[in-house]
């Protein structure tokens, strides 16, 4: 028996529940990456899961993270927002009219999309060469829900006849090359603004007066709070054992001279001289006699640098250091300690990444040249910093042997006071991590002041030590 109500056609132009769902569905991943991304950029905390110097910590630090200095997690936030409100005016619910304006707001937000997800991906493969998974994951889902909009956006010219036109949805082609030049100079601007700002590539932080240490070794004790030489108040960690690197071979310099040496590193002091120095207030403290030091210890002027032989930051900021070392000549001693960004002997990284790995053996190897001969260790520094990549590590203790001699190496690598440093300075970088909620690399350390991150030249270095010890070339 045939039915007494015929059924009632669709409107054209409708878009399919099954569609409308996905869309919502993935941008709605979208919009929850996005915002924890904003949380984090605005919060300065790390990314979970993430480490320092791990992938998505280079990505979210990097120039590339920002639009004018804005993150850019929160422009992406507004746009996946506009395309998820405006799905609430499509479906077979909405007025015909509403849906016709709805995709005057889809089109050019999904277009956008999907030119923002292909140059961000391809900046992290070919630019900053890390992957962020969160940052990758946020365009993945936006970029399927684009996809969605685009390939369903009922595109074509309006039907001849007025009262078909209403109860119809479409867009224009004109209006769709329109809609689409919009959202090319959107992504214009975009492109321009990350190219053309440069955003600063360190921060300074200011640390609390009332500081609490973080321990150095996962416990609840806290870190070794003494001078160099003393016995330390926690257990050092055990022994590395020693990785090989499979990286290329590098050359190696000839030993320099006396006086070679003696110009990048020097522990001369004067009678009277202060010899201790101390960050925090007084919460840790150096003896500048017992301490890797680039300087004089009688310099009126001091701060601690934190780096890593294997962080390409800290391949820059070594460059920057020793020139402002011959610049301001006896004016700044600066302690030089090695704090390795690496899992086996630092538990702030969970995971090590590959380019750090080894980097505890790496400060270890670097810690026994100063032991055996501190005047060499300007030079044994200068060459591990030259190439772009560390020298392999057989070839690393190969060389510190040549300056130090094996003996005084072998005797050096069993002295317990390798360990202390290693244990010291990693409670010094957990620190400035629960305090200044930045764990970028290298760090400068003057008073209470943490400068993180690289310095694009040497006049940047300068700025901060005429801010932060007022100390300035020529002066």
């Amino acid at each position: 028996m045939a039915s007494s109500k015929a059924k009632r056609p669709q409107p054209e132009g409708l878009l399919s529940p099954a569609r409308l769902f996905a869309i919502r569905l993935f941008i709605l991943i979208a919009i929850a990456i996005a915002c924890y991304l904003f949380w984090v950029s605005l919060g300065g905390v790390a990314v979970a899961g993430c480490g320092p110097e791990s992938n998505c910590d280079q990505v979210l630090h990097s120039r590339w993270a920002y639009w004018f200095g804005i993150p850019v997690s929160a422009v992406a936030l507004s746009i996946y927002l506009a395309i998820f409100v405006t799905s609430l005016r499509l479906g077979s619910n909405v007025p015909i009219a509403l849906q016709r304006q709805a995709w005057k707001i889809l089109i050019p937000c999904a277009i956008t999309v999907i030119g923002a997800g292909v140059w961000f991906i391809g900046l992290q493969l070919f630019s900053i060469r890390a992957v962020c998974p969160f940052c990758m994951a946020a365009h993945g889902a936006g970029l399927v829900a684009a996809t969605i909009v685009l390939l369903s956006a009922p595109f074509r010219n309006p039907p001849e006849k007025p009262w078909q036109a209403e109860k119809e949805v479409f867009v224009p082609l004109m209006l769709a090359r329109k809609l689409s030049l919009a959202a090319v100079g959107g992504l214009a601007l975009l492109v321009a603004g990350q190219t053309l700002h440069q955003r600063k590539t360190f921060a300074v932080t200011t640390m609390p007066t009332n500081i609490v240490a973080h321990p150095a070794s996962g416990t609840s004790a806290p870190p070794p709070l003494l001078t160099s030489g003393a016995q330390p108040t926690s257990s050092p960690p055990t022994a590395l054992a020693t990785p090989q690197s499979n990286l290329p071979p590098s050359t190696r310099p000839s030993v320099a001279t006396t006086e070679q040496k003696q110009l990048t590193h020097s522990v001369e002091s004067t009678p009277g001289t202060n010899e201790t120095f101390q960050i925090y207030g007084g919460m840790f403290s150096f003896d500048l006699r017992d301490v890797p030091l680039i300087g004089n210890v009688a310099a009126p002027h001091r701060m601690v640098s934190l780096f890593d032989y294997t962080c390409h930051h800290c391949r820059i900021m070594h460059g920057h250091l020793m020139e402002a070392h011959r610049t301001l000549s006896n004016k700044l001693a600066i302690v030089n300690l090695p704090m390795p960004m690496d899992g086996a002997c630092n538990r702030m990284v969970r995971r090590t990444p590959s380019a750090h790995s080894n980097a505890c053996e790496y400060a270890r190897i670097g810690l026994a040249v100063w032991r055996a001969n501190r005047q060499a260790h300007g030079q044994f520094d200068d060459w591990v910093f030259a190439p772009e990549t560390p020298p392999p590590l057989d070839q690393t203790r190969d060389y510190a042997i040549q300056l130090t001699g094996k003996a005084a190496f072998d005797q050096a690598m069993q002295d317990r006071w390798i360990d202390e440093q290693i244990t010291r300075s990693i409670a010094i970088y957990s620190t400035n991590m629960i305090h200044a909620g930045n764990g970028n690399m290298p760090q400068l350390i003057t008073g209470f002041t943490v400068t993180s991150g690289q310095f694009k030249d040497v006049q940047e270095l300068y700025g901060m030590l005429a801010k932060n010890l007022g100390l300035k070339p020529g002066s």
